[in-house]
C-alpha cells in the first residue's frame, strides 16, 4: 500500500502512561496523564502529558493531571479538527489563559464535591500551600496541522523535535531549577511561567516527529544525549509500525525505562510522519 505524499504528510500517534516502580513499592498511583486526538485524514493532531506532584502535600495530583490533559486536548482539538480558525501564534496567550482557567475550575468543582480530608488539609498546611496545590501538576501539549501549530508547556518534561535531517532538539528552552523543583499548574502565577512556541509551514516541512514526555523519561538515562537518542529510534520505528502494536510496546519499554531509571511515572507520546509504504 502507498500513502500519498501530500504537503504537511499524514501523522500515526502511539503513546503510553506507566506507573513507576517506585510507585509501585509504596503503593502510590500513577499520577502522570495522557491523552491524544488525531484530526481528519491524520492530517493534524494534539497530543498532551501531565505529570503530577510526587510529595506527600500533592495528594490528588493525579487527578490534577488528568484535568489538565482533558483540557488542553478539548481546547487544542478544535484547531485540529477545523472547527476552530487560527494562525501559527494568533491565539497562544488566550489559549494558555483558558488552559489555566479551566483547570482551576475543575479543581475547585472537584473540591466542592469532594472536601479535604483532615489528613489531606493538614499535609497542605504544613507545606503553607492553598487547597488547589492537593492537584499540582506539570502540563505538556502540542498541536500541529498541515500549515501551523505550537507547544505549550509549563513545569518540567521535554517536548522533543526530531527533523527529517534525524537531529533531535528540544522546542523549548527551560530555565535551571535547582534538584526537583518545578513550576506547576497550581501557581497563583502560573500564567507567567508558561513556555510556549509556534510552528509555521516551514518549520513542519522539517519535522518528521515530535515527541513529548514527563520528566520520568529524561531522567531515567545519565545525559540527554542517550535519551534523545531512543526518542529518535522510537521516531523512526513508528514510522513503519502501527498505533497500536507501537504503544504496546511503548507500555511495556517504559516500565523497563522506569525500573532500571528514575523509578518515576512516564508518559511519552509519539507523533511520526508516515513515510511511503510498499
Amino acid at each position: 500500500m502507498i500513502f500519498e505524499d501530500e504537503p504537511g504528510g499524514m501523522w500515526q500517534i502511539a503513546g503510553a502512561s506507566v506507573r513507576g516502580m517506585s510507585h509501585i513499592q509504596f503503593g502510590l498511583p500513577n499520577q502522570d496523564a495522557a491523552k491524544w486526538f488525531v484530526g481528519p485524514e491524520q492530517r493534524s493532531f494534539v497530543l498532551a502529558v501531565a505529570d503530577g506532584h510526587g510529595s506527600p502535600a500533592y495528594v490528588r495530583s493525579d487527578r490534577g493531571s488528568k484535568f489538565a490533559v482533558s483540557i488542553a486536548v478539548d481546547e487544542l482539538q478544535g484547531f485540529a479538527d477545523g472547527s476552530k480558525e487560527g494562525g501559527a501564534g494568533s491565539d497562544l496567550p488566550k489559549l494558555e489563559e483558558r488552559i489555566l482557567s479551566r483547570w482551576l475550575e475543575a479543581v475547585q468543582t472537584d473540591l466542592a464535591k469532594s472536601p479535604l480530608t483532615g489528613e489531606e488539609a493538614e499535609a497542605l498546611a504544613a507545606e503553607e500551600l492553598e487547597p488547589n496545590s492537593a492537584y499540582g501538576a506539570t502540563l505538556l501539549a502540542a498541536f500541529v496541522s498541515q500549515s501551523y501549530g505550537f507547544a505549550v508547556q509549563i513545569g518540567d518534561g521535554t517536548i522533543y523535535l526530531v527533523g527529517t535531517d534525524g537531529e533531535v532538539a528540544p522546542a523549548l528552552t527551560l530555565p535551571d531549577l535547582p534538584g526537583e523543583s518545578t513550576y506547576s499548574l497550581c501557581m497563583p502565577d502560573a500564567i507567567e511561567f508558561v513556555e510556549a512556541r509556534s510552528f509555521t509551514a516551514d518549520d513542519l516541512g522539517r519535522l518528521a516527529a515530535i515527541v513529548i514526555s514527563t520528566d520520568g523519561y529524561n531522567k531515567s538515562f545519565r545525559d540527554d544525549t542517550l535519551a534523545a537518542a531512543q526518542i529518535k529510534t522510537m521516531s523512526e520505528r513508528l514510522n513503519w509500525d502501527s498505533s497500536e502494536t507501537m504503544s504496546r510496546e511503548l507500555e511495556e519499554w517504559l516500565g523497563l525505562v522506569s525500573q532500571a531509571g528514575s523509578g518515576d511515572d512516564i508518559s511519552l507520546i509519539i507523533a511520526a510522519r508516515r513515510g511511503d509504504k510498499a
